[in-house]
């Protein structure tokens, strides 16, 4: 007579032992479909990268673009014009590009501004009486009366422009109009944008409404990205605004990325964006600082900027690489670091 329960019992070791094999196929086929773009790109680190038949204005034909991540956050308070101005401006430094980051206000007003609320960088929670009021429940005359250098604390660790209130807020340390950054910089030189989208859902599409307005009003649409992380937003911009020049959505980079890895061509109608903006690792294992991928995008014409990259070795070995464009807090030093000057009596080299 059979045992039931040590027939259960096989039963049971079979499956555990079907499923544990199958898992073992999962990772070893994740482990490929990883480490071979990986290998690939490290291999063929010893290419330099392709300068020619470079038709987009936003890929470098030689040093990386200096871009300045809010305005220069590190110069003076981030998306105020104050930090527009400073880096429009200097004597010491020069930038090629303003990355600004939007949101839109009750009024429908594009407005410079990173988070939800103002609560990080202003005096929000006193103004309004509350934390966590977000502008999209406010008019831009509600939010006027901030502070935007509340909580700045500059290089020399000083809060400068904390305590200021009413009228002794200068003009270009509150809110500030993406309309007003246009009108002043369009004015000062040969600048390009790219205009950061935060606002998700149908909030997002009005500010891509609002956006495409704002840059046909000025005919600046060869100037101006927009950058969307979503593939919801990235279509609304493809099926309602073609001329609109947009950035590349956190699928699409890694869809690029697995390609040049795998040396599989992507069509050139296929792709509908301009930049891709990475930061040099994604997760653990996904390398994007690599000649092998830099090629395959500027073969496709399509522009490599790595972004949040404050550290000075960095910002080095990624204009040594050949990024098109390296984004920051901090301007002034990648501007010396790229034109092969010297930060803090270090000599840089970039060759």
């Amino acid at each position: 007579m059979e045992n039931p329960i040590k027939n259960n019992t096989l039963n049971v070791a079979k499956i555990l032992k079907f499923v544990g094999i199958a898992l073992l196929c999962v990772v070893l086929v994740g482990a490929i479909i990883v480490c071979v773009p990986i290998i690939s790109a490290r291999v063929s680190n010893a290419d330099e990268v392709d300068k020619g038949a470079i038709v987009s204005d936003y890929v470098s034909k030689g040093k990386a673009f200096v871009v300045a991540n809010r305005g220069g956050s590190y110069i003076a308070p981030e998306n105020t014009m104050l930090a527009v101005k400073q880096c429009a401006n200097s004597a010491d430094f020069k930038v090629d590009i303003f990355k600004l980051d939007v949101r839109i206000t009750s009024d429908d007003k594009l407005i410079l501004l990173h988070d939800e609320t103002f609560d990080r960088t202003s005096n929000s929670p006193e103004l309004f009486g509350t934390k966590e009021v977000k502008v999209a429940h406010k008019t831009y005359e509600e939010l006027s009366g901030l502070n935007l250098g509340e909580k700045f604390i500059d290089k020399d660790a000083n809060t400068i422009y904390a305590g200021l209130r009413d009228e002794k807020i200068p003009s270009d340390l509150r809110v500030t109009l993406l309309d007003d950054v246009f009108d002043y910089l369009t004015q000062q030189g040969d600048y390009k944008f790219i205009v950061q989208i935060n606002d998700s859902g149908e909030n997002g599409k009005m500010v891509v409404d609002v956006l495409y307005n704002i840059i046909e009003s000025r005919g600046i649409f060869d100037s101006v990205i927009a950058s969307v992380e979503s593939n919801e937003l990235a279509k609304y911009i493809d099926e309602n605004y073609a001329k609109m020049l947009r950035s590349a959505t956190d699928s699409e980079e890694m869809r690029l990325y697995f390609a040049s890895g795998f040396g599989v061509d992507i069509k050139q109608d296929e792709i509908s964006y301009e930049i891709l903006q990475v930061p040099t690792r994604k997760l653990k294992f996904i390398q994007f600082d690599n000649k092998r991928f830099l090629n395959y995008a500027r073969r496709h014409n399509v522009a490599v900027m790595y972004e949040d990259i404050n550290d000075h070795k960095d910002m080095v070995e990624l204009n040594n690489m050949g990024a098109d464009a390296i984004i920051t807090d901090e301007p002034d030093a990648l501007y010396r670091i790229v034109n092969k000057k010297s930060i803090d009596n270090t000599e840089f080299v970039t060759d």
